[in-house]
């Protein structure tokens, strides 16, 4: 049996999201223009011991939003943008590779902004990503 479904089997989700919590948080360098974030796609690029591997995620701040944007890559030119504000509560999400998780009351969701695990019913609020050569774009809310 995988480590991975081990602990799965043994302690759930939450075990793997503390484990997870352990990885590098990474807050990607990004630019504003109007209402769309520009990240590049290299902020993704990780370099450990000399060999470039691939973050899962890296956190965008913007001064026009409270909380963080977690922006995850999902394959090939396919990314999500998750507000990482816990639909329950409020409170800060803390993301990990697999899944975000609210340390205010437990609840979990999935790296595509599902919940997982209650309290919270309502799924994240996702922001609409475009993808050129060598950026994304996050596109924000008018405010």
């Amino acid at each position: 049996m995988k480590r991975k479904n081990f602990l799965i089997a043994c302690c759930g989700t939450s075990t793997l999201a503390f484990l997870a919590s352990c990885i590098k948080t990474y807050y990607a360098t990004n630019t504003t223009t109007g209402n769309n974030i520009a990240v590049a796609l290299s902020e993704f690029d990780e370099i450990k011991e000399g060999v470039k591997t691939q973050r899962p995620f890296v956190l965008v701040k913007n001064e026009q939003l409270p909380f963080p944007i977690a922006v995850y890559y999902n394959k090939e030119k396919s990314y999500t943008a998750l507000y990482l504000e816990c639909t329950h509560s409020g409170c800060e999400l803390r993301p990990a590779s697999t899944v975000l998780q609210c340390p205010c009351h437990g609840s979990e969701f999935s790296t595509q902004g599902k919940v997982l695990n209650p309290p919270a019913e309502k799924d994240l609020h996702q922001f609409p990503v475009t993808v050129s050569d060598k950026e994304l774009f996050i596109q924000l809310p008018s405010l």
